[in-house]
């Protein structure tokens, strides 16, 4: 079993806590020091929210491994990992200052698509691996349409945003 999972989603949950210390400052009294550094305080708090969810999840890995006493191969823990605690560092970033530097929004983009793929993927190998085979099927095929729905939404955003433009006008 990876205790590994455990480790950091305590480590994530922690992280979480002095997020939600910093929110006080930030978001109900407006702290000039605070609001310069966290510059998005809804980023801030989806950070806070994010680190929790991300440590329930890798409890909830573990407890997978625990209860079907299959451990997950490496190729499955590392992007698990690497994804959890980086997920909630993307809102963490986009509450900050660099999110306006041009090496931070070149960085962004690679950053984003790096993390969010290797949860993705490790989600999608446990699902693969424990569900039975009908609803890994029906796992993979609703993985399949949320992808071409984002491919989809990516090459179109600049008309979906520029109808959303002309609706709030008219």
């Amino acid at each position: 079993m990876h205790t590994e999972f455990l480790q950091w989603g305590l480590f994530g949950f922690l992280i979480g806590l002095v997020l939600a210390v910093l929110l006080v400052p930030t978001n109900v009294f407006g702290v000039p020091g605070f609001t310069r550094v966290f510059i998005n305080p809804s980023k801030l708090r989806s950070a806070h929210l994010d680190f929790f969810m991300q440590a329930f999840a890798l409890c909830f890995a573990f407890l997978l491994e625990y209860a079907t006493k299959t451990p997950f191969p490496l190729f499955i823990t590392i992007p698990l990992i690497y994804g959890s605690i980086n997920n909630p560092l993307l809102f963490l970033y986009e509450a900050t200052p660099l999110i306006v530097h041009p090496i931070g929004q070149k960085l962004f983009p690679i950053y984003m698509l790096s993390s969010c793929g290797s949860v993705l993927f490790a989600w999608g190998a446990i699902g693969y691996m424990l569900l039975p085979a009908y609803m890994g099927i029906l796992w993979m095929a609703l993985v399949g349409v949320g992808a071409v729905v984002a491919v989809m939404y990516s090459l179109n955003r600049g008309k979906l945003e520029e109808n959303a433009a002309h609706q709030i006008a008219a």
